[in-house]
């Protein structure tokens, strides 16, 4: 999963505008996420060489500051729950600390899209072709 020009740009400022909604500071978000100075700045502005994980792990963890402070996050265009999914098919997507402690506010901390079924391999809902899910006769 590859963005363009254009689906980059509207990122960057999607999450430059919840990282303002969220109420800290990069410095904060970089440390939080045990990022380097040059990891943090490339997944905010979406440019190489960035990492695609650490963009969605950025992109999970200010949605979570923001709900965290009673706020609704700028919604994301491109970062999508359907793009999520097809992404954790190309690489393994980290969940923000907030997520992995569980933290209730955190939107899909439960029950992500895209996140793997434990045991099947397969993402939730997806059911692996010519696969058996468990039990005869589903």
């Amino acid at each position: 999963m590859s963005l363009n020009e254009q689906e980059r740009a509207r990122t960057s400022e999607e999450l430059w505008a919840n990282l303002r909604l969220a109420g800290t500071t990069p410095e904060d978000v970089r440390t939080e996420l045990d990022f380097d100075e040059q990891q943090l700045r490339a997944a905010l502005a979406v440019e190489p060489p960035v990492r695609p994980q650490d963009v969605w792990l950025l992109r999970d963890h200010l949605e979570d500051l923001v709900r965290e402070r009673g706020g609704t996050p700028v919604p994301y265009t491109v970062l999508t729950q359907r793009a999520r999914l097809a992404a954790s098919i190309w690489f393994p997507l980290r969940r923000s600390p907030r997520r992995r402690r569980g933290w209730a506010g955190a939107a899909g901390a439960a029950a992500e899209p895209g996140r793997r079924a434990a045991g099947s391999g397969a993402p939730r809902g997806v059911r692996p072709a010519g696969g058996v899910q468990g039990r005869a006769g589903r």
